[in-house]
């Protein structure tokens, strides 16, 4: 007890660390106002639904998919104990969310000043991109938290010169390496990319370069040993992708989105971020060599060796780098870049360094805010107007998908061709989506809620040639991948 009453003496000694427990508290009830929100997209209702097979069913389906099986694992675990509410779901993502902000900030105290992890814990906040995906229902806060790891780790071992007793630490970042792409496969790639930079940074600067590259090939070995079992179905997968994929041939013109997650999709506040992101690399410069320079280096460059990387693999094997894969590097980026100005602290720097952190965080909180509680008006008008019995009709997987969340006691049918353009086609095993052939077979009396995303209406005149009454209710708001989209709504009724 008396351990415990010194460590928590030591850890809050100062009034910043009073302001950082206040701000971790003060974030932690703005991330819980976002996951009371109904808004969800297509890979969320993915997530959602497969839960409800068994584990082994779960490899099946995922091992089809192209994503590995570890976070719907972790999120099984937890809605068995506590319900498949959307509210556990996104708590199951919130916790390591705030879990990686949290484990960042013990790095920052003992490296820097309170100040330093006040600020730069807000700045790690600034992009929408961050706090949306990392609270989503997939498995992206679990990613982010043991690249984090990774990288702290990473960071130590740079660090320290001694050759022996640190293999834990070692063991440690193997693990940690495993996890993240068990987690998510680009995770694995920026594990890569930092395991490459330590490895560099040792044969360059330390002085028992041998000893150190035994310890490092050890902890590859182990991240290799440990991802051994889902090997030949990640190649498998890669087979898959490689014969056709929903994501567009690179071009240049996709590197505008890929900064989009890291400084947002506002203007005003992309050139604001971007410019503080450059003025980083001018603090980093100006304050020379030194071990604490290492850490925003080496935090921007795997960012950008990162995205290097992912473009490189779109160009020379297959389309594969979407640009959401970017908020996997994101937390580590801002971290970074935030820390740079603590090189060499000046009192106007850091209150302008302040001043953006909160303004970026401010309105980083009122977009997910937005886009979460606000903008999802197709469940709101649905269950507002849906009586217990009628039916949901769509044109869209993506739609139907969202639905069999929001209303999974209601009965939904879409055309079994809807399946025909989706990579994952085993949607009709893993739902109670009804998947018909013909029109013909939806057989109610009662009333029938048309959704059709685009500008086909060929299910609205389907309808009145089977005798309903179908009359347009207007445009509701569903979610999609960073942003909203519109459904034209119709009630049919005989």
């Amino acid at each position: 007890m008396e351990k415990l009453k010194r460590y928590i003496k030591e850890c809050v000694s100062t009034p910043w660390d009073y302001i950082y427990i206040a701000e971790l508290f003060l974030i932690f009830v703005l991330v819980l106002s976002l996951v009371r929100g109904r808004s969800l997209w297509y890979d969320e209702a993915f997530s959602w639904n497969i839960i409800h097979k068994s584990y082994s069913e779960i490899v099946y389906y995922t091992s089809r998919d192209v994503h590995p099986p570890l976070y719907y694992f972790i999120l099984k675990f937890f809605t068995d104990i506590f319900g498949d509410s959307r509210y556990v779901c996104h708590l199951v993502s919130a916790i390591p969310f705030m879990a990686t902000l949290v484990f960042a900030g013990a790095f920052i105290g003992k490296r820097f000043t309170g100040e330093a992890r006040v600020v730069v814990t807000l700045l790690m906040l600034s992009a929408p991109a961050v706090m949306l995906i990392s609270t989503e229902e997939r498995m992206y806060s679990w990613a982010e938290l043991m690249l984090m790891i990774s990288f702290v780790l990473s960071v130590r071992l740079a660090e320290k010169r001694e050759v022996h007793g640190f293999l834990w630490e070692w063991v440690g970042l193997g693990i940690s390496d495993a996890l993240a792409a068990y987690f998510h496969y680009f995770a694995g790639a920026v594990a890569i990319v930092i395991s490459v930079l330590l490895m560099i940074y040792l044969l360059i600067y330390s002085d028992k370069r041998l000893f150190h590259l035994k310890y490092w090939v050890t902890a590859n070995l182990i991240s290799v040993v440990l991802y051994l079992p889902w090997l030949s179905v990640f190649f498998l997968q890669l087979s898959d992708v490689k014969g056709g994929y929903w994501i567009e041939k690179f071009s240049p013109a996709d590197i505008p989105g890929y900064l989009k997650v890291l400084f947002g999709d506002d203007v005003v506040m992309f050139c604001l971020l971007a410019l503080l992101a450059a003025a980083a690399v001018v603090m980093i410069l100006m304050s020379g060599s030194g071990k604490s320079v290492m850490i925003p280096v080496g935090g921007i460059l795997v960012t950008l060796l990162y995205m290097a990387l992912g473009i490189t693999i779109s160009i020379l094997v297959t389309p594969v780098f979407h640009r959401r894969y970017m908020v996997l590097a994101a937390p580590i980026f801002w971290l970074s870049v935030g820390l740079a100005f603590y090189l060499k602290p000046q009192r106007a720097v850091r209150i302008a360094l302040a001043a953006v952190a909160v303004a970026a965080f401010i309105g980083s909180y009122r977009f997910v805010y937005d886009y979460r509680v606000r903008e999802y008006t197709i469940y709101n008008y649905l269950n507002k107007n849906m009586d217990e019995d009628d039916v949901i009709l769509s044109n869209n997987m993506h739609v139907a998908g969202q639905m069999s969340v929001c209303f999974p006691d209601t009965d939904e049918y879409i055309a079994r061709e809807a399946l025909e353009d989706e990579v994952f086609k085993y949607w009709d095993e893993i739902t109670p989506i009804c998947f018909y052939d013909d029109p013909g077979e939806i057989a109610t009396d009662d009333t029938v809620w048309l959704l059709i995303r685009g500008k086909d209406e060929t299910l609205s005149r389907q309808m009145e040639d089977m005798g309903y009454e179908v009359t347009y209710c207007g445009k509701k708001t569903a979610g999609d991948h960073l942003k909203s989209i519109k459904v034209k709504v119709y009630r049919c009724k005989r």
